[in-house]
């Protein structure tokens, strides 16, 4: 590949494509040489000049760098076929009963002259669910016109007929004209415009219709239409399905949760009784200690009323000791566990928003 220069005379551009080794690239070009290039491919394309078997591209059309390109056809990705438009009947005579009931039960805001051929418009509709095994019908309640439902998926739609506004005279004012110089004014008035539109129904935002323009009609886009509903069907489905991994995760969670609390309670419980017992069994030393102290100070008294009031007390103050030492009521040393947990001894160990009373999802009232 090599660069082409910035101003050429543009005579031959295939042959400069080729002499590039099949990408003739011009640095940045200026407005002028840009325009030329643009002619001379326009002239390639219409001329026949593209070698067979190539296909001649460009890119940098406006700005930057003009890169031109004779690419083998082998090598072009292959477009995929757009699928035939869905057949809509010609004749109102086509129209099943379902949609002329639906026409009649559920009237879309549409003028008398459009009716007709929206009945066939419904009627494709119509036709298209039953081939690809969707149901169509009448709305729930006042919910658009129609539905497609695809399993237990539906999606609501309202058709319409769009208004136009047109300058007229009116007919009162021509009327009650008395001069042929009088002049009468013309009026903006609101007409339906024939031009029909299918409106999806429901939270999307922006809203999603398909409608009669310049270049295409409402027949035209009933692909797109199927396209949307499969793909909110689809959306549907994987809400379910990701909502039901998220039942059964929490609920796996719940299951493994409610042992780890239990767990969790009881050494806890048993923390604070060791820690407790610990202490009094410290306390039961110090007081045993302090007894001694005392006999030994009663043993060297030399009055006997002191004797016998120390002894006392140190007898006392060893009692007491023995009422707190846990190593004197060794049937409650050991792991202690309740013979009844309560929930609420429970719940505190359990993850944010569960309780060991139930799985979540089987609240009272069906709350998760």
């Amino acid at each position: 590949m090599r660069p082409a220069p910035k101003s050429p005379a543009i005579e031959n551009l295939i042959q400069q494509v080729q002499d590039a080794g099949g990408t003739l690239r011009v640095s940045d070009p200026d407005a002028t040489v840009r325009a030329a290039f643009r002619r001379a491919i326009s002239l390639a394309l219409t001329s026949g000049a593209v070698p067979d078997g190539f296909a001649l591209k460009h890119t940098g059309r406006d700005r930057g760098d003009l890169v031109i390109r004779l690419i083998p056809l082998r090598d072009l990705p292959t477009a995929r076929p757009r699928p035939e438009p869905i057949p809509v009947p010609d004749d109102m005579r086509e129209v099943g009963a379902t949609v002329r009931n639906l026409v009649r039960d559920h009237r879309p805001a549409i003028s008398d002259a459009a009716l007709p051929r929206a009945a066939r418009i419904l009627e494709g509709v119509s036709r298209e669910c039953a081939r690809r095994g969707y149901v169509f019908g009448p709305p729930v309640g006042d919910s658009g016109h129609f539905r497609i439902s695809i399993g237990e998926d539906a999606a609501a739609f309202a058709m319409s007929e769009e208004d136009a506004t047109v300058e007229t005279y009116p007919d009162e004012e021509v009327a009650s004209k008395k001069y042929p110089w009088q002049r009468v004014s013309l009026t903006k008035v609101t007409v339906a415009s024939g031009r029909l539109s299918i409106r999806a129904l429901g939270a999307a935002y922006p809203p999603v219709s398909w409608a009669d323009r310049k270049r295409w009609s409402l027949e035209d886009k009933l692909l797109d239409l199927f396209t949307y509903v499969e793909g909110e069907a689809a959306a549907a489905r994987a809400n379910r399905d990701r909502a039901a991994r998220e039942r059964r995760e929490r609920r796996l969670l719940w299951e493994r949760a409610v042992p780890q609390a239990r767990r969790r309670f009881l050494e806890h419980l048993n923390a604070e009784r060791a820690s407790q017992q610990a202490a009094s069994w410290q306390e039961a030393k110090k007081l045993r200690e302090y007894a001694a102290a005392v006999r030994n100070v009663a043993s060297q008294a030399e009055h006997r009323p002191l004797t016998r009031r120390l002894s006392a007390w140190a007898g006392w103050v060893e009692r007491e000791a023995a009422q707190i030492d846990p190593l004197t009521q060794l049937e409650a040393v050991g792991f202690e566990v309740p013979e009844a947990i309560t929930p609420y001894d429970m719940d505190k160990y359990m993850p944010r928003g569960m309780t060991v009373r139930h799985p979540p999802g089987d609240e009272p009232g069906g709350w998760d």
